[in-house]
């Protein structure tokens, strides 16, 4: 039976707490005026989905959910198995190839097949991160709890996946018999947050690219602002300079499209994806107009 998703707002002053660290949300005593939600590692992407406050307060999250929740397996995937899910590199899969990700010399999708390969990468592996879910909680700024024994640390989505940038070998930054616990995300007063991707069929859940947007929307301006694009590079690909352009800057498409410039710069595509540079400056700037249009 899949873990029942249960949600409860932790605000200070909220009294002592006994969340279920692995099937559900619940209070954790914090200091602070900052409400957070915490979602547990057990929870599945289909009850995130479905769950009408999660749409209300981080529709980011609820949209990647949903678009990862999809069948043969809808009701058995899990928030923390989609983030440390292995690569979906044809090479690193097959049996026979012994690519650098499996500690062989090269990587063949360099000069092989690489559609659905990265734009950016920090070495010689150029398969992307395939978690629809880590984009959008990389642009709500989530906190995700690891734990090994009696041992936790707390790490940024950028943290989860570094190791991944420029370690050809590893898929996130998990150490061995670490396991994700739980993911922490702050209620942002007056955020919005947005997440799109263009998948080749309807029902697919792997993303060609995929974009989640957050910030604080006053008018047609900006704040706190934060981008991230999927299946772009080994990591959730966040560009600082691009929050920094949009921060208190009234939007227009325009500027829209000056942001999608500079979270795109210095995209190096292969022989087959160079398309993903067209579709994630398209999501892009959609992302940033919503926003302010106030689509979830």
């Amino acid at each position: 039976m899949a873990p029942k998703l249960e949600l409860s707002r932790r605000t200070p002053g909220a009294g002592a707490a006994r969340p279920d660290g692995l099937a559900g949300i619940g209070p954790l005593p914090e200091a602070g005026t900052t409400a957070t939600w915490s979602v547990g590692a057990r929870v599945t992407l289909a009850a995130l989905a479905e769950h009408p406050d999660i749409w209300r307060i981080f529709p980011a999250l609820a949209q990647a959910a949903a678009a990862a929740a999809h069948p043969p397996q809808p009701r058995l995937a899990t928030v923390a198995g989609n983030l440390a899910q292995p690569s979906r590199c044809r090479y690193f899969r097959r049996r026979d190839v012994q690519c650098r990700k499996k500690g062989g010399r090269g990587c063949f999708a360099r000069i092989g097949e690489n559609k659905y390969h990265a734009l950016f990468a920090g070495g010689i592996c150029v398969s992307p991160c395939g978690s629809g879910v880590a984009v959008a909680l990389a642009a709500l700024d989530a906190r995700i709890v690891v734990q090994s024994g009696r041992r936790s640390r707390i790490l940024t989505v950028a943290q989860l996946y570094a190791d991944a940038w420029s370690g050809a070998t590893v898929h996130n930054s998990l150490k061995p018999g670490e396991l994700v616990r739980r993911i922490l995300i702050p209620v942002v007063p007056g955020a919005r947050s947005t997440y799109l991707q263009v998948s080749e069929k309807a029902e697919s859940d792997r993303a060609l690219v995929s974009c989640a947007a957050s910030a604080r929307v006053a008018g047609n301006r900006l704040a706190g602002v934060r981008i991230a694009l999927g299946a772009v590079a080994p990591v959730p690909w966040q560009v600082e300079e691009a929050h920094r352009f949009l921060e208190d800057r009234p939007i227009d498409a325009a500027v829209a499209e000056q942001a999608a410039g500079i979270v795109l710069r210095g995209a190096a595509p292969l022989s087959a994806n160079g398309y993903k540079v067209a579709i994630a400056r398209a999501l892009v700037r959609r992302s940033v107009q919503a926003l302010v249009a106030g689509a979830p």
